[in-house]
Parts: C-alpha cells; structure tokens; sequence
C-alpha cells in the first residue's frame, strides 16, 4: 500500500516526532558520485556542482548562486578533466539566486575508447559587466567517470 502526502504534512509530522525524541537516519537510494563546492563572492557564494547521476559513464555540472550578484552578471560552466583538457562548456548563463537553469550532460567518452576512466570537476567563470571576475578556482570536486 502507497500513501501519499503533502509536503508540508510531511514536515509537520516529522517536526513531531523529532519532537518526542525520535531519530531519524537518511540512506540515499544509491551512491552517486560526485558533490558540490562552496565558495564566497561579492557577499554571496557560488556552490559549484558535478555529479554522475549513477550513471558512471555522464558527468553531470550544475551550480547554485545563493545570493544577488551586482551587476550585469553571467556565468559560463565548463567540464574539464584532471590534465586540463576541456571538454564541454555553456556560455552566458544567469546569475540569478537559486539552482542553474542548466545541467550540463558530458558522456565519457572523451578518451574515445572504452575502458579508460577519468576524473573531471565541473568549473564556473563569472562574467560582471562583461569582465571575468572569479579567480581560476571555483572547481567542484572530481569525480571519476569512465565509458561504457
């Protein structure tokens, strides 16, 4: 049997029950790779993204703005690997506060062949009033994918 319930149900019934002392332990579905790194600019900061969304052949880039950015503000999201190749990017996206409106999808195979794996980050540059404006630093974490 499958019962459904709102959100905020969901919310009000667990604020009771961590409230008469019950704990709770959270198990993801499955291992993921991949994570986010957080990083402060202009009084906001920038989580900046990769996953493998389980597939361990597709790195997935994504970033998180948690604040205004002044200006006329852009960002440009790219997937590189640990050696310095480039292998995908998405130019003049928005800074607005919250998740990306894009997830960049990258499949494994820029080794063209399969078997060969790779560790890749996701990279953000941030565009103000049409200059660069980060420092070369704002990787996520790698992540190992590998072709299929």
């Amino acid at each position: 049997m499958r019962i459904s319930i709102s959100k905020a149900t969901a919310k009000v019934a667990v604020a009771a029950l961590a409230a008469a002392g019950a704990s709770f332990a959270i198990t993801p579905a499955a291992n993921a790779a991949g994570s986010c790194t957080n990083y402060g600019f202009n009084k906001t900061t920038i989580g900046v993204c990769v996953n493998d969304h389980n597939t361990q052949a597709y790195a997935y880039s994504d970033f998180y703005v948690n604040g205004p950015f002044p200006g006329n503000c852009l960002i440009n999201m790219e997937l590189w690997d640990t050696s310095g190749t480039k292998y995908n990017e998405v130019d003049n996206l928005p800074c607005h506060t919250g998740h990306s409106d894009v997830v960049m999808e990258t499949a494994a195979n820029w080794k063209h062949y399969s078997g060969v794996c790779d560790y890749v980050h996701t990279y953000v540059r941030i565009f103000v009033n049409g200059k660069q404006a980060n420092s070369n630093s704002f990787n996520s974490p790698d992540i190992r994918v590998c072709p299929t």
